[in-house]
Protein backbone atom coordinates (compact mmCIF):
# COMPACT_ATOMS: atom_id res chain seq x y z
CA UNK A 1 0.00 0.00 0.00
CA UNK A 2 1.52 3.41 -1.31
CA UNK A 3 1.48 6.12 1.32
CA UNK A 4 2.58 8.47 -1.65
CA UNK A 5 0.82 9.10 -4.70
CA UNK A 6 2.54 6.29 -7.51
CA UNK A 7 3.67 9.40 -9.63
CA UNK A 8 5.04 11.49 -7.07
CA UNK A 9 7.09 8.48 -5.12
CA UNK A 10 8.36 7.41 -9.10
CA UNK A 11 9.30 10.69 -9.87
CA UNK A 12 11.55 11.06 -6.73
CA UNK A 13 13.03 8.17 -7.80
CA UNK A 14 13.43 9.53 -10.94
CA UNK A 15 11.34 7.25 -12.96
CA UNK A 16 9.50 8.54 -15.75
CA UNK A 17 5.98 7.69 -16.12
CA UNK A 18 3.65 8.22 -18.87
CA UNK A 19 -0.20 8.82 -18.11
CA UNK A 20 -2.46 6.17 -20.19
CA UNK A 21 -5.62 4.31 -19.61
CA UNK A 22 -5.64 1.18 -18.18
CA UNK A 23 -6.30 -0.55 -21.48
CA UNK A 24 -3.30 1.38 -23.03
CA UNK A 25 -1.15 0.38 -20.33
CA UNK A 26 -1.82 -3.27 -19.90
CA UNK A 27 -1.49 -3.14 -24.68
CA UNK A 28 1.55 -1.61 -24.39
CA UNK A 29 2.49 -3.80 -21.70
CA UNK A 30 1.82 -7.02 -23.53
CA UNK A 31 2.88 -5.44 -27.24
CA UNK A 32 6.28 -5.36 -25.64
CA UNK A 33 6.18 -1.06 -25.75
CA UNK A 34 6.79 -0.46 -22.08
CA UNK A 35 9.00 -1.21 -19.77
CA UNK A 36 6.39 -1.79 -16.70
CA UNK A 37 2.80 -0.90 -16.14
CA UNK A 38 1.93 1.41 -13.03
CA UNK A 39 -2.08 1.03 -12.18
CA UNK A 40 -4.59 2.38 -9.41
CA UNK A 41 -8.28 2.52 -9.57
CA UNK A 42 -8.50 6.07 -10.80
CA UNK A 43 -5.14 6.41 -12.86
CA UNK A 44 -2.55 4.14 -15.10
CA UNK A 45 0.67 5.27 -16.08
CA UNK A 46 3.73 3.29 -18.20
CA UNK A 47 7.56 3.59 -18.03
CA UNK A 48 9.05 3.98 -21.57
CA UNK A 49 11.08 1.54 -22.57
CA UNK A 50 14.73 3.56 -23.48
CA UNK A 51 16.88 2.48 -26.30
CA UNK A 52 20.23 3.21 -24.97
CA UNK A 53 19.06 1.19 -22.08
CA UNK A 54 19.08 -2.78 -20.95
CA UNK A 55 15.46 -3.61 -20.29
CA UNK A 56 17.17 -5.40 -16.95
CA UNK A 57 18.40 -2.02 -16.00
CA UNK A 58 15.32 -0.03 -16.39
CA UNK A 59 13.62 -2.68 -14.52
CA UNK A 60 15.69 -2.56 -11.51
CA UNK A 61 15.00 1.43 -11.33
CA UNK A 62 11.21 0.72 -11.38
CA UNK A 63 11.80 -1.92 -8.28
CA UNK A 64 14.14 0.33 -6.60
CA UNK A 65 11.42 3.17 -7.02
CA UNK A 66 9.31 1.30 -3.95
CA UNK A 67 11.30 -1.87 -2.67
CA UNK A 68 11.75 -0.91 1.03
CA UNK A 69 9.00 1.99 0.90
CA UNK A 70 5.97 0.31 0.41
CA UNK A 71 4.27 -3.33 1.51
CA UNK A 72 4.70 -5.94 -1.90
CA UNK A 73 2.02 -8.51 -2.19
CA UNK A 74 3.51 -10.76 -5.27
CA UNK A 75 -0.28 -11.27 -6.97
CA UNK A 76 -1.10 -13.32 -10.08
CA UNK A 77 -3.32 -10.84 -11.64
CA UNK A 78 -3.75 -6.94 -12.75
CA UNK A 79 -7.34 -6.81 -11.85
CA UNK A 80 -6.87 -3.60 -9.86
CA UNK A 81 -10.47 -3.29 -9.40
CA UNK A 82 -10.65 -6.77 -7.58
CA UNK A 83 -7.22 -6.17 -5.60
CA UNK A 84 -8.32 -3.03 -4.47
CA UNK A 85 -11.14 -5.20 -2.67
CA UNK A 86 -8.71 -7.54 -1.33
CA UNK A 87 -5.78 -5.13 -0.43
CA UNK A 88 -7.65 -1.85 -0.01
CA UNK A 89 -8.51 1.22 -1.96
CA UNK A 90 -4.79 2.36 -1.72
CA UNK A 91 -4.04 -0.94 -4.23
CA UNK A 92 -1.50 0.15 -6.68
CA UNK A 93 -0.25 -2.57 -9.28
CA UNK A 94 3.18 -2.31 -10.61
CA UNK A 95 3.00 -4.76 -13.12
CA UNK A 96 5.67 -5.81 -15.90
CA UNK A 97 6.05 -7.66 -19.38
CA UNK A 98 6.07 -11.12 -19.53
CA UNK A 99 9.68 -12.29 -20.60
CA UNK A 100 10.45 -15.11 -22.67
CA UNK A 101 13.01 -17.94 -22.26
CA UNK A 102 15.06 -15.53 -24.72
CA UNK A 103 14.85 -12.80 -22.94
CA UNK A 104 16.40 -14.78 -19.79
CA UNK A 105 18.58 -16.33 -22.03
CA UNK A 106 19.97 -12.79 -23.09
CA UNK A 107 19.65 -10.73 -19.51
CA UNK A 108 21.89 -14.14 -18.52
CA UNK A 109 24.22 -13.58 -21.15
CA UNK A 110 24.79 -9.80 -19.85
CA UNK A 111 26.34 -8.19 -17.63
CA UNK A 112 22.50 -6.64 -16.12
CA UNK A 113 20.55 -8.42 -13.58
CA UNK A 114 16.66 -8.67 -13.53
CA UNK A 115 15.74 -7.60 -9.75
CA UNK A 116 14.29 -10.47 -7.73
CA UNK A 117 10.69 -11.20 -7.31
CA UNK A 118 9.41 -9.83 -11.13
CA UNK A 119 9.72 -12.76 -12.73
CA UNK A 120 8.92 -16.54 -12.64
CA UNK A 121 9.25 -19.75 -14.72
CA UNK A 122 8.09 -22.78 -13.98
CA UNK A 123 10.20 -25.28 -14.81
CA UNK A 124 8.13 -29.13 -14.98
CA UNK A 125 9.63 -31.50 -13.19
CA UNK A 126 12.34 -29.62 -10.97
CA UNK A 127 13.87 -31.13 -8.26
CA UNK A 128 14.61 -29.41 -4.82
CA UNK A 129 17.19 -30.01 -2.53
CA UNK A 130 18.98 -32.17 -3.82
CA UNK A 131 21.84 -31.73 -2.22
CA UNK A 132 24.85 -33.18 -4.03
CA UNK A 133 28.38 -33.38 -2.21
CA UNK A 134 30.34 -30.26 -3.50
CA UNK A 135 32.93 -33.06 -3.41
CA UNK A 136 31.31 -34.57 -6.20
CA UNK A 137 30.70 -31.47 -8.19
CA UNK A 138 34.24 -29.97 -7.66
CA UNK A 139 36.23 -33.29 -8.30
CA UNK A 140 36.89 -32.62 -12.04
CA UNK A 141 35.64 -36.18 -13.08
CA UNK A 142 34.87 -36.86 -16.54
CA UNK A 143 31.36 -35.22 -16.96
CA UNK A 144 30.13 -39.26 -18.18
CA UNK A 145 31.48 -40.29 -14.89
CA UNK A 146 29.75 -37.23 -13.00
CA UNK A 147 26.76 -37.81 -14.47
CA UNK A 148 26.85 -41.74 -13.28
CA UNK A 149 27.52 -40.85 -9.68
CA UNK A 150 24.46 -38.86 -9.58
CA UNK A 151 22.10 -41.30 -11.25
CA UNK A 152 23.59 -43.43 -8.29
CA UNK A 153 22.99 -40.92 -5.41
CA UNK A 154 19.38 -40.40 -7.17
CA UNK A 155 18.96 -44.08 -7.17
CA UNK A 156 20.25 -44.96 -3.82
CA UNK A 157 17.89 -42.19 -2.65
CA UNK A 158 14.79 -43.45 -4.17
CA UNK A 159 15.10 -46.80 -2.25
CA UNK A 160 15.53 -45.47 0.46
CA UNK A 161 12.13 -43.82 -0.18
CA UNK A 162 13.60 -39.76 0.37
CA UNK A 163 12.00 -38.98 -2.76
CA UNK A 164 8.90 -37.48 -2.78
CA UNK A 165 6.69 -36.26 -6.42
CA UNK A 166 4.16 -33.64 -5.91
CA UNK A 167 1.87 -33.29 -8.94
CA UNK A 168 -0.58 -30.73 -7.73
CA UNK A 169 0.35 -27.08 -7.35
CA UNK A 170 0.55 -25.87 -3.48
CA UNK A 171 0.91 -22.46 -1.44
CA UNK A 172 3.37 -21.59 0.99
CA UNK A 173 2.21 -19.66 3.89
CA UNK A 174 5.64 -18.89 5.35
CA UNK A 175 7.16 -16.50 3.31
Amino acid sequence: LLEIAPAELFAQAGVTLQPRSRAEAGEALRARQAAAAVLTRAEAWTVPLAPTRPLAAVLAEVVSAYRGRVRIYRVPTDDVDALAREYGEQATVVAFPRLEKADILEIAGSAARLPTGITRHLIPGRALRVNVPMALLTAGDDPARLHEQLQALIRQRLLEGSVRYYPEGAFLFDE
